[in-house]
């Protein structure tokens, strides 16, 4: 039976971005087959359940562009920290001690949140991927899904990236995708980053990462490869293929040319950034 959402204001996003004052919205089988002028919905769809929407404006999902959802079960443990303290002295040794159930739980709990905020899509890095993929798959939303991927378990985090490709690329009904999710520059070597990107036009696989998210990070890169963080991407050849960067807080002139050249999409997580103190992306340069 046909879902009809009615007479809400309908923001389309469409090519024209239209915003029509009362429509009606008809889903059937999962896919919406159409938006009409009000009462204007075609006969065979007349019977369907009605959700009205009368007052209400209807826009498509919105996307959480980079998460690690299963550590809605650790906020709140460290405030108060710049990001490595934070991720060095509190939050490592605490997911050290996290179960495959837990990511499980933690992934579903906060999944839950997200489609009470609105939120239908997810693009999330985390160990026990696959429990992410479960828990996604289960609630229905739309999940691109990396394991991350480190310097100390080069061998385990790449072995499971390929399990996780190989288990659940284009599951949930094509929802789910994966992504290749070398964690960051500073915990990836760059001939580990450029084996990823070899690995990445093998596969056709997006590269998710942590890019230039602390004054601390830049820094570190260039004293020791003599390059900022993103011409280090640039380099190795990250860049050469589809890429998500969280943060992409400290950032040179130059840096935003290569990520406009490269097509880069960045995910600017601006509530992380005021947690932790690092700082403010620079949206409008970019």
């Amino acid at each position: 039976m046909a879902l009809i959402i009615r007479g809400g204001k309908v923001v389309t996003m469409d090519a024209r971005q239209e915003i029509l004052a009362e429509a009606d919205i008809v889903i059937n089988d999962d896919l919406i087959v159409g938006i009409y002028p009000k009462a204007n919905v075609p006969p065979e769809y007349q019977a369907g359940q009605v959700l009205d929407a009368q007052g209400l404006i209807v826009l498509p999902g919105f996307c959480n562009a980079h998460s690690h959802v299963a550590m809605t079960m650790l906020r709140g443990m460290a405030d108060d920290l710049p990001l490595k303290d934070w991720l060095e002295k509190r939050i490592w040794p605490a997911e050290e001690h996290l179960s495959r159930e837990d990511v499980y739980w933690g992934a579903l709990l906060g999944m839950t949140e997200m489609i009470r905020s609105g939120i239908t899509s997810m693009a999330d890095m985390y160990f026990y991927a696959e429990e992410v993929a479960r828990a996604s798959k289960e609630i229905g939303i739309r999940a691109l899904i990396g394991r991350g991927i480190f310097n100390k378990i080069w061998d385990k985090s790449l072995a499971e990236s390929l399990a996780l490709y190989d288990a659940w690329q284009n599951q949930g009904e094509g929802r789910i995708s994966v992504a290749l999710a070398p964690h960051a520059p500073y915990s990836c070597t760059p001939n580990y980053l450029e084996k990823v990107a070899m690995l990445a036009a093998d596969l056709k696989l997006p590269v998710h990462i942590h890019l230039a998210e602390t004054r601390y990070e830049v820094e570190e890169c260039q004293r020791e490869y003599g390059l900022t963080p993103v011409a280090l991407l640039d380099k190795v050849g990250i860049l050469d293929y589809p890429v998500l960067a969280a943060h992409c807080v400290h950032l040179s002139p130059h840096d935003i040319d290569i990520l406009a050249r490269r097509r880069v999409l960045v995910a600017h997580n601006p509530i992380s950034n005021a947690k932790l103190g690092s700082g403010i992306a620079p949206l409008k340069a970019l």
